[in-house]
């Protein structure tokens, strides 16, 4: 394969977005996540309940999402076996989903 191949023949293309408390990642928490696959089909889209955030007005600004709004939302390691299962146990690693 040359450096210019950009094929993901074989491989199965997914997109993931996520929305955060904010963009320190020792710190701030996600608190929506999208999947989708190569062929348009949504795999997992959902709000996260942060477990350690409370607010976060900065990055609310930018994406509208309130701390009322993920009141009813599953915890991060709840989606664990949706997540493993989108991307496969053997290439996604727990510590992974926790950083």
């Amino acid at each position: 394969m040359n450096s210019h191949d950009c094929s993901f023949s074989g491989y199965r293309l997914v997109v993931l977005d996520a929305e955060t408390t904010g963009l320190n990642a020792s710190n701030d928490e996600i608190i929506e996540i999208a999947i989708i696959d190569d062929q348009g089909l949504t795999l997992i889209d959902t709000l996260i309940r942060p477990t350690r955030n409370k607010r976060w007005a900065e990055t609310q600004s930018i994406h509208g999402i309130t701390p009322e709004n993920v009141l009813g939302a599953p915890v991060l390691c709840g989606l664990r076996h949706s997540t493993l299962g989108i991307f496969g146990a053997e290439r996604l690693t727990e510590p992974m989903l926790t950083r």
